[in-house]
């Protein structure tokens, strides 16, 4: 669950011009909102598959 944010850390830091695309026009912010809803609806889906019951 951390390699997203890890890797858009690391090309943050190696090209900042390729990622702020994302933070200039209103598009890009609501992709990186969708993106982090996203990520911890996967994370909560992920959870209740793995808790079993017994």
């Amino acid at each position: 669950m951390a390699l997203p944010p890890v890797l858009f850390t690391a090309v943050y830091y190696l090209n900042p011009e390729y990622v702020m695309v994302l933070f200039d026009p209103e598009e890009g912010r609501k992709m990186l909102a969708a993106t982090a809803f996203l990520q911890v609806l996967g994370a909560v889906c992920i959870k209740k598959l793995i808790d079993i019951k017994v």
